[in-house]
């Protein structure tokens, strides 16, 4: 939805034949899925960006080829396709979980994280970007409770 057609054609094919694992990064450790108090942050660097920050309680993490990351910039909140591959990107397994077992989840960490201009999701413009994924995110809650 928030991609270009060349981030669609680069990971989702892989991601539909079940080679490659993605994860989504929006909560963070100090305020939650609010969007609104989001402190990971994206700052350009030329053509370049940088990004550094934290995420917790992320599903798939620590096994994932891509992160789709939300990070505050001076434009606003921006999401970007980050590969996991990509130096400064760290993810540690959470264990000793309550509940949610059968899953992974992690904490990551960007650590002057260096992505190309076109690793920003063009589509998505502020604040209603994430919000309309996490709306749309909670009929998978919905699902696992049953």
């Amino acid at each position: 939805r928030w991609g270009s057609e060349e981030q669609r054609q680069q990971w989702l094919p892989g991601m539909a034949a079940g080679e490659l694992i993605g994860c989504f990064g929006l909560t963070e450790p100090d305020f939650g899925s609010n969007p609104g108090g989001m402190r990971t942050t994206a700052r350009r660097d030329g053509t370049d960006w940088i990004l550094n920050g934290s995420k917790m309680w992320i599903t798939n993490a620590s096994i994932a080829d891509v992160a789709i990351v939300w990070a505050r910039s001076k434009e606003g909140v921006v999401g970007f396709a980050v590969p996991t591959s990509t130096p400064g990107f760290t993810a540690r397994e959470m264990t000793h979980k309550m509940s949610l077992r059968a899953s992974v989840t992690s904490e990551f960490t960007l650590d002057d994280v260096r992505l190309p201009e076109d690793a920003r999701l063009p589509e998505a413009q502020g604040l209603s970007a994430p919000l309309s994924c996490l709306s749309e995110a909670r009929f998978g809650i919905v699902f696992g409770a049953v």
